[in-house]
């Protein structure tokens, strides 16, 4: 048959001939490999393991394609997405950039370098692969840049690029724990200031209650006793002339000076302490003894403590002693009185006794209310009230005062 010729060969100058219906097609290899394109660069996906901290900023770089942003596919069942070790609140976790570049020939030897702004000092050699991983990434902005080079060293200096903002949720921020905190405390601040006023408060309408207490307590001592003395003292000296009377008018004015006196010495708060209501007490002992020709003999400590007592329980104490020193001038028939006061530890007992006629406790008739009030009075100052008596044998009032219950209740 007919034999077919070669359609190409090589001539020793290194060029290719080929024939065409055109014509002859010469082909110079130097040529074409010198000419080699650097090859294009597509960012084609990007990874996150919660796309509420990913945020693509805008484009990538004209000329290349858009990056399709996914989230990281979790596990089946019980078992939790792999977390990179050391990553830190606030943070975004694993960030993965895959990027490639199209190409026919050479497509293996394809090297890339890539450059994350914002983190990256320098640019990252990485060689053939085709992802850069980042994790523990701060709140910020970034600007993803990459580069490709051909199989023979011809770099897309251009190359891609992907702008993009790590956000964290506003519990993470940096502010939130402190402005927490600053809640808390202004809450608890509040709450305090509402206590302390309402304390304030209370306290100003028990100050006011006891305020009135005490007006309402001089006002009745001066009507009783005060007043009681001043109308014994008129009725004597507008009533019809007698000698009794003249005898009584002294003595009654004598009383009225006195409890004017008392009344006056109950409002002093400088008198609130145990030693200044002793030696008061002494003091109108001695007056009351001497007026009767009675003995006193006291028995007291070289050095009283002055302890303080609330005005409420220096008067009832008051009260009650002199009631019972009253008792002993008046009714007792003694002929001495003795006042004794023990201080032991934080406790002191005051004993008013006298060597009288005594009586049956067991006969209320003969015991009276005077004991009973001054039972109350001592049990309102907080304290103790013993009374000791038998016909024949005088009567010893016996009052026990712990120094705590004086302090608690100043």
């Amino acid at each position: 048959g007919q034999r077919s010729q070669p359609a190409a060969c090589k001539t020793p100058d290194g060029l290719f001939w080929f024939a065409t219906a055109q014509g002859a097609v010469v082909c110079d290899p130097v040529r074409v490999l010198n000419s080699d394109a650097a090859p294009p660069i597509v960012i084609e996906q990007v990874i996150v393991d919660d796309d509420t901290r990913f945020k693509i900023a805008g484009p990538v770089a004209a000329g290349v394609s858009a990056a399709r942003m996914s989230r990281r596919q979790q596990p089946v069942g019980n078992q939790r997405a792999e977390v990179p070790s050391g990553l830190k609140r606030g943070r975004a976790g694993l960030v993965e950039i895959h990027y490639t570049a199209p190409r026919f020939r050479g497509r293996d030897r394809v090297l890339f370098r890539h450059r994350l702004e914002g983190l990256d000092q320098d640019w990252v050699e990485a060689g053939s692969d085709r992802v850069a991983v980042y994790s523990n990434l701060r709140p910020g902005t970034y600007r993803f840049r990459v580069c490709a080079a051909s199989n023979f060293g011809l770099w897309n200096e251009t190359g891609a690029q992907l702008a993009f903002s790590v956000v964290v949720p506003w519990y993470e921020m940096w502010w939130f724990w402190p402005a927490c905190a600053a809640t808390g405390m202004a809450v608890v601040g509040t709450v305090f200031s509402w206590h302390y006023r309402q304390r304030q408060r209370m306290q100003d309408l028990q100050r006011e209650n006891a305020l009135a207490q005490e007006r309402t307590r001089i006002a009745r001592d001066m009507h009783d006793d005060l007043g009681a003395r001043l109308n014994q003292l008129a009725l004597l000296i507008d009533g019809p002339p007698r000698p009794a009377s003249k005898d009584n008018m002294p003595e009654l004015a004598r009383e009225a000076a006195r409890s004017l006196d008392e009344i006056v010495w109950a409002v002093q708060p400088g008198k609130d302490t145990l030693d200044h209501l002793i030696s008061y007490l002494v003091q109108r002992a001695r007056e009351h003894t001497w007026a009767a020709d009675l003995t006193l003999d006291l028995n007291l400590p070289e050095n009283i403590p002055a302890w303080p007592l609330s005005a409420q329980q220096r008067q009832n104490l008051f009260l009650a002693c002199k009631e019972a020193i009253h008792n002993s001038v008046r009714h007792s028939g003694a002929k001495s009185l003795r006042v004794e006061l023990t201080v032991v530890g934080q406790e002191f007992t005051l004993t008013l006794a006298d060597n009288g006629k005594g009586f049956d406790l067991a006969n209320r008739s003969e015991a009276g209310n005077g004991l009973a009030n001054m039972r109350r009075r001592v049990e309102e100052a907080h304290g103790q009230f013993r009374i000791g008596t038998a016909p024949g044998r005088g009567t010893a009032v016996i009052i026990t005062l712990n120094h705590a219950h004086l302090s608690q209740h100043h």
